[in-house]
């Protein structure tokens, strides 16, 4: 699925995780599950160089837009990307720090007296008879559980008394250093999602249903469990594949990147397809090209897995009820 980013129709893709959304960083998948296009932006990086490819692609054309301006603003002097002085004087392009100290760690005041900062920049841009603003905020690691009331109210903060004027947000935010409450917290700010992960790819996602106040559902999941899951219930997985298509090899390899984000290697997932052949519950037929081996499941396997995935239910049943009951109490203490 694509969608469509800002009148410059940039266009990302999402991967899907089981009629889910989610994109994986080395440490994090975070999974969303209701969306729909709206103005302002989350953007989550996980390395640097990720949140320098989006700045390229995002600052300039913004600052091409007739009567905009465009702020961007960085937790300390030494955080600000390169590119940025490459704008100044020009374009309508401005940047200036959240922080001006050294210490690199964002309290309450800090957040009010950025939102000061910015009522005058939008009171600048107003008596300049400019049409709007673009804000471009980087707040990298700097979110906690003490600050994260003051991010999440800093739009309401200092655009109230400029409806005059079309403001757009993105807050960029270092996926690793969120927890789960932040992240969720993060969502009431705004309807879309830009996430990147490894550099290869942006992706945008609408994450709030049009036409309601609901603050989206989000999980974050631990690549590292969801990783050992996959790779403990391969066969299972595999069976569940070739129930909707014949497939080869590859193509199995890339159908689990797309249900699960999870991407194996072909050691990995060939073994257990020559070992369900072996015992007969895959067939492997031999395309025209001579090459392209295409598995499919045969009626001895399809018995064999059914009764396995009945007892494959059932047993992850009764550890999830366990858990439920009573592990959970320990973590509400």
């Amino acid at each position: 699925m694509h969608w469509d980013f800002y009148p410059e129709k940039y266009v990302f893709e999402s991967v899907y995780v089981k009629g889910k959304t989610a994109v994986k960083s080395n440490k994090r998948i975070i999974v969303l599950n209701d969306f729909f296009r709206g103005e302002d932006v989350l953007f989550f990086y996980d390395k640097k160089k990720d949140f320098e490819k989006v700045f390229r692609t995002v600052v300039e054309p913004f600052s091409k837009q007739n009567g905009t301006s465009t702020l961007y603003a960085y937790p300390r002097e030494s955080d600000k990307v390169d590119q940025a002085d490459s704008y100044n004087g020009k374009l309508k392009f401005h940047h200036f720090p959240i922080l001006d100290r050294k210490y690199k760690k964002l309290f309450t005041e800090d957040i009010d007296n950025f939102a000061s900062e910015l009522k005058k920049f939008f009171g600048k841009v107003r008596r300049e008879k400019g049409s709007g603003v673009k804000l471009f905020i980087d707040f990298e690691n700097t979110v906690t559980a003490e600050n994260i009331d003051e991010i999440v109210s800093l739009k309401k903060r200092s655009t109230e008394e400029y409806d005059d004027l079309k403001i757009n947000h993105i807050y960029a935010f270092d996926i690793n250093s969120l927890t789960d409450e932040l992240t969720q917290r993060l969502a009431e700010i705004s309807d879309k999602f830009i996430i990147t992960s490894g550099g290869d790819y942006t992706i945008l996602s609408p994450i709030r249903k049009a036409g309601t106040g609901e603050a989206p559902q989000l999980e974050s999941i631990a690549y590292a469990d969801i990783e050992d899951r996959v790779k403990k219930s391969l066969d299972v997985i595999i069976y569940s594949i070739l129930q909707n298509s014949n497939l080869c090899g590859f193509n199995i390899i890339k159908n689990i990147v797309q249900n699960f984000n999870v991407l194996l290697s072909q050691g990995t997932v060939y073994p257990i397809l020559y070992d369900l052949t072996k015992k007969g519950y895959l067939k492997v037929e031999t395309q025209k090209d001579n090459r392209t081996r295409v598995y499919s499941v045969t009626e001895e396997g399809a018995s064999f897995f059914k009764t396995k995935i009945q007892s494959f239910i059932d047993a992850q049943s009764r550890v999830m009820s366990f858990i439920q009951n009573q592990a959970r109490p320990v973590y509400d203490k």
